[in-house]
């Protein structure tokens, strides 16, 4: 009865509505996906049990960031921080905190056991978590920043110390400009070559993906 009425809740949930710039924590997607949700192309729904799981993943987040407030030897100079206003990208970074006069972007992640324990250098952290730390270090101006991951299954944390990258956030603010080029002209983007078999299979818009030519022209109202 209890479990009936909590999926209920969840399957009622909707997405939130569909900025018109790109989000930092979006820039590591496909560009395809991201071509087809700013343009409205239907999408498989989010069913209750995933809807849970980011549920659960919010409150963890939130808990994090409480016990930071509340340590005396941190100095957290800002929650929730908004990047710079511009026409291309929006975020908020989890935290700007100061550790021996120095400033750092926190960036906080909760992921399953078996990524968890396959972390143990930044070159075995998500390269979509990578360029969301970033990019917030290169918008807030903050060349320090730190990835803190913490085990959903045992409340174990790891972190990372990131410097910033400039190459790097200018090659993927430029991406994102010639991505919204396609966007705005309605130009179909290629599909990334390096994709792997199971990233197209959670992907929300495989089935107008799969039917679809890197060339066809997206006018073509038989493509909603």
């Amino acid at each position: 009865m209890l479990i009936e009425k909590i999926n209920k809740y969840f399957e009622s949930q909707k997405d939130r509505e569909r900025d018109r710039k790109f989000h930092v924590s979006e820039v590591g997607n496909c560009d395809r996906a991201l071509y087809f949700d700013f343009l409205g192309y239907e999408k498989e729904e989010i069913d209750a049990a995933t809807r849970m799981k980011f549920h659960n993943g919010n409150v963890s987040h939130r808990k994090i960031v409480s016990i930071l407030l509340g340590c005396n030897d941190i100095n957290v100079v800002g929650a929730e921080v908004t990047i710079p206003e511009n026409d291309l990208i929006t975020g908020r970074a989890d935290l700007v905190v100061s550790l021996d006069n120095q400033l750092y972007v926190v960036d906080i992640k909760t992921i399953a056991d078996y990524g968890f324990n396959l972390l143990s250098s930044v070159s075995d952290i998500s390269k979509n978590y990578i360029y969301q730390i970033q990019l917030y270090m290169h918008f807030l101006k903050i060349p320090n920043g730190i990835i803190l991951f913490e085990n959903k299954n045992t409340n174990e944390m790891k972190e990372f110390f990131i410097s910033y990258n400039k190459d790097l956030c200018e090659k993927l603010i430029e991406r994102m400009k010639n991505l919204k080029i396609k966007i705005d002209n309605k130009i179909v983007p290629e599909k990334p070559y390096d994709l792997e078999d199971w990233q197209c299979n959670y992907c929300r818009f495989k089935k107008v993906c799969y039917g679809m030519n890197n060339n066809i022209d997206a006018n073509n109202d038989n493509n909603y």
